[in-house]
């Protein structure tokens, strides 16, 4: 948290490789913002701790009593790019 309160600019990737024929990648450019206001604040713990639908499974979120140690925040994207490779299957020549 605190690096990315100094940097807030930074980007996330994600790849999903299945063969090194069959990849694909994706590449957010975005921004880290702490949610700062009261009620949202509430909304976003009641969502992780499990007051409303649950963001994490009851047996971990039960472990996450003290709100005041949760660090909402909300990642705004700027930009989104990706690459993919996809072989095309061979077909045996007859």
């Amino acid at each position: 948290m605190e690096l990315l309160r100094q940097h807030p600019e930074a980007c996330l990737e994600v790849d999903e490789i299945r063969s090194p024929v069959d990849w694909r990648s994706v590449l957010l450019q975005r921004v880290y913002e702490e949610i700062a206001g009261a009620s949202e604040r509430q909304r976003v713990t009641d969502l992780v701790v499990g007051e409303a639908e649950p963001a994490l499974p009851a047996s971990v979120a039960r472990y996450l009593r003290r709100r005041e140690h949760i660090v909402a925040y909300r990642l705004r994207i700027h930009e989104r790019t990706g690459r993919y490779e996809r072989s095309e299957p061979s077909v045996p020549e007859v």
